[in-house]
């Protein structure tokens, strides 16, 4: 499937669902260009649950809201979803799986994907917020790139949860000046958010750029 509409959001295999229950699918090569809002299965779900979902080699470009299988998730459930291939946002809420969860359950999931944008970029998810939980996931190998809230798993993990999960592979910040607030695992854990038995190794936090560009960056750290 190839779709290359940059103006227009809300691009993937559905634009939308609600109360929709997909399982059992393999996606590959998938090509989308789009503005905002999109993913190779979904660009934005609700109430929806997806299970055993592999999407292989993607690659998702646009500004804001993108991920490797949805754009975003709310009120919904993904389990058994892995992802390969890249996600480059010119905005934020990029990652690897989803570009925003909501009230929402990632679980048993896992993404080599490469993910770039610029606020709440993850290696799995871009913002995780509203009580969702994320266990037993995995990003392994792509280079997570962002300027700031840029985390190995996810960039924002906002009043939720991440379990037994980990992140191996580089995390890199390109801004210029501020508190970039990146992480190996998580780059901003924020209003009573939790971390338990999870991890980062085996990867490297970097700002791109010379010590004059980057003299007032603040706020990094391995996990």
């Amino acid at each position: 499937l190839t779709i290359s509409k940059p103006t227009t959001s809300y691009q993937g295999l559905f634009g939308y669902t609600s109360g929709a229950e997909i399982k059992n699918l393999v996606l590959e090569s998938f090509s989308i260009h789009s503005n905002s809002h999109a993913g190779s299965l979904i660009a934005f779900g609700q109430n929806t649950e997806l299970a055993n979902i592999e999407v292989i080699s993607v690659n998702i470009n646009g500004t804001s809201s993108l991920g490797g299988l949805s754009g975003s998730l709310t009120n919904s459930m993904a389990s058994f979803c892995n992802t390969s291939g890249t996600v480059t946002g010119t905005g934020g809420s990029v990652g690897g799986i989803s570009g925003s969860i909501s009230a929402t359950t990632l679980e048993d999931s896992h993404s080599t994907c490469a993910v770039e944008g610029t606020i709440n970029v993850g290696g799995l998810a871009g913002s995780s917020n509203n009580n969702s939980l994320i266990a037993n996931t995995s990003s392994t190998g792509g280079i997570v790139k962002g300027n700031e809230k840029t985390g190995g798993l996810v960039g924002r993990n906002n009043n939720s949860r991440i379990e037994n999960s980990f992140r191996t592979g580089d995390v890199t910040s390109s801004i210029q000046s501020g508190h970039v607030e990146m992480g190996g695992l998580v780059g901003l854990n924020t209003s009573g958010a939790e971390i338990i038995g999870s991890w980062s190794a085996e990867g490297t936090l970097k700002r791109t750029g010379g010590y004059s560009d980057h003299w007032g960056i603040s706020q990094a750290g391995g996990l």
